[in-house]
């Protein structure tokens, strides 16, 4: 992917990189943080089976996962389940997919 020369030029980013994805032993790790940070007990949910479904997602995607199905249970007095973790995963592309 190009950037516009204006986002390129000297003294705006002095370096561009990238930082490759995780593979599925991190990305268990990131869930249970999540998972952890908003009170959730990650041994009720099956990580493995949630970071398999996250291939080519990075950190910050594994959380806007977990969050958008807080958020989803919020209002509906339900429990969040591993279904819809599960749900939101599959049905979300990373970047690593969509820019790949």
């Amino acid at each position: 992917m190009a950037l516009p020369p204006e986002l390129v030029h000297k003294g705006r980013l002095d370096a561009i990189f990238f930082g490759d994805l995780f593979s599925l032993p991190i990305r268990e790790p990131i869930f249970r943080i999540h998972l952890s940070n908003r009170k959730y007990v990650p041994e009720q949910f099956n990580l493995k089976l949630l970071a398999e479904a996250c291939e080519g997602f990075p950190g910050a995607g594994i959380e806007q996962a977990v969050l958008l199905k807080i958020y989803a249970v919020l209002g509906h007095d339900k429990p969040l389940d591993e279904a819809m973790l599960l749900h939101e995963s599959t049905n979300t592309y990373p970047l690593s997919v969509t820019r790949g």
